[in-house]
């Protein structure tokens, strides 16, 4: 499917809060036989200037729910991250509500409204019409989340969105989403990761993750990362991501090779073999 990841951090000074969110461009079109490509646009999509939406799922979903969720918040003023993401988690809910009008209960010529005066029906349909609504509402749900990340007046905050609901990360300090995240929330854990963390410790441990979920099924090779200050939003280069890789691949390299030292000058003055 994909994978999304957002970590707070610190600046040099550990004064300012920041936030580092990435993600692949690996695009899922369908479901049932699912078709997954790699796009050429980034999946983050900035809500307000200090504050950006990542989603993982079928493609259509995604722009919908992003779209609805700009429009909610679109003429408020004064905006807080968990005022966005109740915002989100309500456009979440509409978007379930309009696939269910759609494709369930327009096929009985029937409305919301209609469809709460069960009085009206024998038990048989209301177990059928029921039926399908619970499994639209699983499937969207299972094909469909969201990671809010943003900067406000009382510092970073990380929202998990789904089905409806929206989970805080902000003390936990990451969070993944998408066929990736129990790969690159592993990384997260064997670092001991904390949002004490300045933003080059952070961003390191970001690409391995990024590059551990890559292990996963439906994880794209390419990367987008963005930084988010209280300056605003920065999208890094190209050639900027590749340096990090790049550095990521020489530090690995030296973990193995000092391991690799260790087994050698350890282990073979131990006798069990």
């Amino acid at each position: 499917m994909t994978v999304c990841i957002s970590a707070i951090c610190c600046d040099n000074k550990h004064e300012d809060p920041k936030i580092i969110v990435s993600s692949d461009r690996m695009i899922t079109t369908e479901l049932g036989a699912p078709v997954e490509y790699e796009g050429t646009s980034t999946k983050i999509s900035e809500l307000t200037s200090s504050c950006v939406v990542l989603s993982a799922g079928v493609t259509t979903w995604i722009e919908d729910l992003v779209y609805r969720t700009k429009q909610a918040i679109k003429n408020e003023n004064t905006l807080v991250i968990r005022g966005i993401a109740k915002k989100c988690a309500n456009a979440y809910i509409e978007l379930i509500q309009d696939n269910i009008k759609r494709l369930i209960l327009s096929t009985y010529n029937m409305s919301f409204e209609e469809f709460k005066d069960q009085q009206k029906y024998n038990s048989s349909f209301l177990a059928e019409v029921n039926k399908s609504i619970s499994l639209t509402r699983q499937t969207i749900g299972d094909n469909l989340a969201s990671l809010i990340a943003g900067i406000d007046k009382n510092g970073a905050d990380i929202f998990g969105i789904n089905n409806g609901n929206f989970y805080p990360f902000t003390s936990l300090g990451y969070q993944a989403l998408g066929s990736g995240q129990a790969s690159a929330e592993s990384v997260f854990v064997h670092r001991g990761y904390d949002t004490k963390w300045d933003l080059k410790k952070a961003i390191i441990t970001l690409i391995e993750a990024k590059k551990q979920a890559e292990e996963a099924q439906g994880v794209g090779k390419n990367t987008d990362i963005v930084i988010i200050s209280r300056d605003g939003i920065k999208y890094l280069e190209e050639g900027t991501i590749e340096e990090l890789e790049k550095i990521h691949r020489e530090l690995m390299n030296k973990i193995s090779d000092t391991r690799d030292e260790v087994i050698k000058d350890k282990l073979n003055k131990l006798d069990i073999l």
